[in-house]
């Protein structure tokens, strides 16, 4: 009687610290989105309101989604199918244009300022809510050209 023989060997997860630091910035930024004061006012009428209104509720959905791929690329990655393109560009892609739909609507929310010190306009949070999306879309472009390189298809040889 033989004996069974072993399963084969899978590869090993790739798990690059880029990947790892982008999952952890995306999760950070959309807990931190609900809390943090993105725009509001001051003055006779006081109150904020997070980053889930209006426009930005489009790019936190966006922010959501390519966060969801990445983390799923990184912890089981063995669950993707084969595709001809990159996860990681994937949620570049993805996180970049969510970081534009956010960077237009924050700059082109409303702001004023009288003499008598009552403001309304972004709060320090959606400040803070900017530079961390930027700074998710940063390190998935990182990830990406470290991991796939510059391109998000396999380049083909140059045809003679």
């Amino acid at each position: 009687m033989s004996e069974p023989t072993p399963p084969p060997a899978t590869q090993p997860v790739e798990r690059a610290p880029l990947d790892v630091a982008a999952v952890i910035v995306g999760g950070v930024f959309f807990v931190l989105s609900f809390v943090l004061p993105y725009w509001g006012a001051t003055g006779l009428i006081t109150g904020t309101v997070n980053a889930w209104h209006d426009w930005d509720f489009l790019a936190m959905v966006l922010l959501l989604a390519a966060t969801v791929l990445l983390a799923v690329r990184v912890f089981a990655a063995e669950n993707l199918p084969d595709v001809s393109f990159g996860y990681r560009w994937l949620a570049a892609g993805i996180g970049a244009v969510g970081f534009v739909i956010f960077l237009i609507r924050t700059l082109t929310l409303p702001s004023a300022n009288d003499q008598l010190g009552d403001s309304i306009g972004v709060r320090w949070g959606g400040w803070v809510d900017v530079i961390l999306y930027a700074a998710f879309v940063v390190l998935t472009v990182l990830a990406a050209r470290e991991a796939e390189g510059n391109s998000p298809w396999p380049t083909r040889p140059a045809s003679t």
